[in-house]
């Protein structure tokens, strides 16, 4: 005669799966490639007058000083924080592709072993 009882001794019960931290990978994968575009890519700033080759993020902080401190007449430099919200998406994009292979190396690494 069965046991219709609830409790199942824990001899029956099965291991719990603890789930692939996964996430950190793409996260570690994701701030390199972040970080490295940070640092190594050169981009060109237009000045007014002339254009400046700088790193990304130095980019960034004179868009943003740009954004703040912009008189609002119209100039040589409209427009141009369209363009840098438009980099940075790029920016994100490509360090989303590093986060990508990142997890596929970190999945690839802490996969069962049969």
């Amino acid at each position: 005669m069965p046991d219709d009882s609830p409790y199942n001794p824990p001899s029956e019960i099965a291991p719990t799966v603890r789930p692939r931290r996964l996430r950190r990978w793409f996260l570690g994968g994701f701030a390199i490639v972040f970080a490295a575009m940070l640092i190594l890519m050169n981009q060109y700033f237009y000045a007014g007058d002339a254009l400046v080759q700088c790193k990304l993020w130095q980019f960034y902080l004179m868009e943003i000083r740009r954004a703040f401190t912009s008189s609002g007449a119209l100039g040589p430099t409209t427009g141009s924080g369209g363009h840098a919200f438009v980099l940075f998406l790029q920016h994100v994009a490509i360090a989303g592709v590093g986060g990508l292979i990142s997890l596929g190396i970190g999945a690839f690494v802490t996969r069962p072993r049969a």
